[in-house]
């Protein structure tokens, strides 16, 4: 196995945003850094180049697929190539219908040479699209764990207040609301889509939004608890890793494997919003189920890694 292959990631967009902060937002467009590796925009000048490299990766999500780059790298590379293709789906499985062509996103799989997710459920719906033709593996998004770690607060220094995370998949802010107005501490509602925020304003006059990475994680790194708003669509759980690295207690729910990973103790049923204000009132009250909850966070954390992504995505692929 080559421990330090040449990683090309390559997409057909690019959130440039993402790449004008200290370092980069956990999760999916950490993979070429964890590889040390490169990051480009799909073109002709650089499909000539596909050979250059020992692993070719791609996040596949509605550009990618429209635009059938799967094929048309492995058209360039030809069968069996000594250049590795790796498909991984960009995209919660909730969102795929309307969204993906399941014939078009079977076929684009199938000109893999491995297939990933970086959440199990996933990992089963792409079971069952592409059969037992090829295997599909559950391997987490890699996060700059050291770094986010040096922005973590104190405990004791932290504001007795609350921040809660609604996502811009679905805005699905009505739970959130539903745990913050029985709840005695103020809640900040942070709006991955700021577009809802008049929406809103009625039922969370505290907002906030438009943050660059790190000065979101900055703010949030003040707050005594977080709880996140995945009700109803599975995800990784980008939110529940940070916070994991700040030591900042979060509250969400089973559909979110990052969540059920590092905060078993204070992890839900989808929709459970009265054992999530159960858990944020015994967080504020209760000093030592605080503390054992930040210790088994900061312990488990370490396998969303650069090191510990590495080391399993190479494994799953040379063996």
């Amino acid at each position: 196995m080559n421990s330090n292959p040449r990683f090309l990631h390559v997409a057909f967009h690019i959130h440039t945003n993402l790449f004008r902060d200290k370092f980069m937002i956990g999760g999916f467009y950490n993979w070429h850094l964890a590889m040390k590796g490169d990051f480009k925009l799909y073109s002709k000048q650089v499909e000539e180049r596909l050979a250059d490299y020992d692993i070719v990766f791609v996040g596949i999500s509605r550009p990618e697929l429209d635009g059938v780059i799967m094929s048309r790298m492995r058209r360039a590379l030809g069968e069996n190539s000594k250049t590795k293709l790796v498909a991984c789906i960009d995209y919660a499985i909730e969102l795929w219908q309307g969204t993906f062509n399941p014939h078009v996103l079977e076929n684009e799989l199938m000109q893999a040479d491995m297939i990933f997710t970086a959440e199990p459920t996933m990992q089963l719906w792409v079971k069952a699209l592409i059969g037992n033709r090829k295997p599909v593996h559950h391997i987490v998004h890699p996060s700059n764990i050291e770094a986010i770690q040096q922005i973590a607060k104190p405990i004791e220094q932290r504001e007795e207040s609350i921040a809660a995370i609604i996502h811009r998949y679905d805005n699905y802010w009505l739970p959130m609301y539903l745990v913050a107005k029985n709840l005695e501490w103020d809640t900040t509602a942070v709006l991955l889509d700021p577009s809802i925020e008049v929406q809103i304003l009625a039922y969370f006059p505290l907002t906030k939004h438009g943050f660059q990475f790190t000065q979101y994680l900055d703010w949030v790194s003040r707050k005594k608890v977080c709880f996140d708003s995945y009700h109803r669509i599975h995800a990784y759980g980008r939110t529940a890793v940070d916070n994991a690295s700040l030591q900042l207690p979060t509250v969400g729910t089973d559909w979110v494997f990052g969540q059920k990973y590092l905060w078993p103790d204070l992890t839900v049923p989808a929709g459970d919003v009265n054992g999530e204000i159960r858990l944020i009132t015994k967080l504020f009250k209760e000093p030592e189920f605080y503390l054992d909850c930040v210790e088994k966070a900061k312990e488990n954390v370490q396998l969303f890694s650069y090191e510990n992504r590495k080391k399993e995505f190479l494994e799953k692929l040379y063996n």
